[in-house]
């Protein structure tokens, strides 16, 4: 057996879709590199198209909810009439996160809606496609009386786009 090399990162993984680094007992898991999640993409956007049933089951259980496309909100971003909530942990937060972006965890999001200005939409996100935390979250908000809509397919399109991220902590409280 060939030994494996430890990057001075910590990360091993040689010639892999993923890559590894252990901390104690626990083992984290990245992918290789962002062409690898855009080949995820492709094949996600591929099985989409044959998943009818899937989307027909989520319609039903969540409700038809019009999103934000990431390029659309892309554009919004110096927006004052736009928040954008990312309901995903806060550790996904940490890293990597839409500019500007509050961390709200759905598990926290009903406890701190007091914090959430009524005059904006609001743009909620969790991770991915089929992730059902931001369309719960648009409905708990649109419950308590914010405008509020999920951001297509999660975070998932908005880091594949190209689109910028942040890694800064002040980011994660909300504005004002």
């Amino acid at each position: 057996m060939r030994p494996r090399c430890r990057p001075a990162s910590g990360w091993t993984g040689g010639i892999a879709a993923a890559r590894s680094r252990r901390e104690g007992t626990r083992v984290y898991y990245r992918l290789a590199d962002e062409r690898v999640s855009r080949f995820l993409g492709e094949f996600q956007a591929f099985a989409d198209g044959r998943l009818a049933d899937l989307r027909e089951a989520v319609r039903e259980r969540l409700g038809s909810l019009e999103g934000v496309t990431a390029e659309e909100l892309a554009t919004r971003l110096e927006d004052p009439g736009t928040v954008v909530v990312d309901a995903r942990s806060a550790a996904d937060y940490a890293a990597g996160h839409v500019p500007g972006a509050v961390s709200v965890p759905m598990r926290e999001l009903r406890g701190r809606l007091d914090e959430l200005p009524k005059d904006v939409e609001i743009v909620a996100h969790c991770g991915g496609l089929y992730c059902v935390v931001s369309p719960e979250a648009v409905r708990l908000l649109r419950e308590h009386g914010y405008d509020a809509r999920p951001l297509d397919g999660g975070f998932l399109p908005w880091r594949r786009g190209d689109k910028p991220l942040a890694h800064n902590a002040e980011d994660a409280n909300f504005p004002g």
